[in-house]
């Protein structure tokens, strides 16, 4: 998300983070908020169904989060969505486990901040909002290393549906927030 908010930004283009879209939603709907409680992705049916809202409307999007899986991009392919870049960030299970369990989001501006990464500026308060800033729930060691493995499982086929296609960029996500970026934004100048 991070990085998909300063491309947003970068290229002017709306971004859809649909990790940020389910948790809004888990607030009224008790089956969403069952799958993120329990650390499992929704199901692509209904992922399909909501997300395919957002795609029927928006010409320009930058998707986090989306596809995650074979059947999500074949649907994409289905409603006539063109998919320009594909952008598959590595990073080492363990740097993934520090950034999550010890990140805190800000709950008006979502602004996200870590321990180690991104301290806020005042103890547990945002930067923007100087609002009480929240952890996930789902955001525990062992919801962490569950939603990874299903993710390296799902995604897989991923990767190579779209590596086949020719537009899927790998970029280290082990380095820092700016270092990251620069070698995302390195991949859209060379296009």
């Amino acid at each position: 998300s991070t990085q998909a908010k300063l491309l947003s930004n970068y290229l002017n283009i709306p971004y859809l983070s649909t990790g940020e879209l389910f948790r809004e939603l888990a607030k009224k709907d008790s089956e969403i908020k069952e799958y993120l409680e329990r650390g499992k992705y929704v199901p692509d049916e209904l992922v399909n169904k909501i997300v395919g809202e957002f795609l029927k409307r928006e010409k320009d999007l930058i998707l986090d989060g989306y596809p995650r899986t074979l059947e999500q991009a074949k649907y994409i392919e289905e409603i006539g969505v063109n998919i320009d870049f594909v952008i598959y960030f590595l990073v080492d299970e363990e740097m993934l486990i520090k950034r999550l369990l010890y990140r805190m989001v800000c709950p008006n501006c979502r602004e996200n901040y870590n321990i180690y990464f991104k301290k806020p500026k005042n103890d547990e308060l945002c930067d923007n909002c100087n609002i009480k800033l929240e952890k996930r729930v789902d955001d525990t060691e062992e919801n962490i290393r569950k939603r990874n493995k299903e993710y390296l499982e799902k995604t897989k086929p991923l990767i190579n549906f779209y590596k086949s296609k020719g537009i899927l960029y790998e970029v280290d996500a082990n380095k820092s927030v700016d270092e990251t970026f620069q070698n995302l934004i390195s991949i859209f100048r060379k296009k």
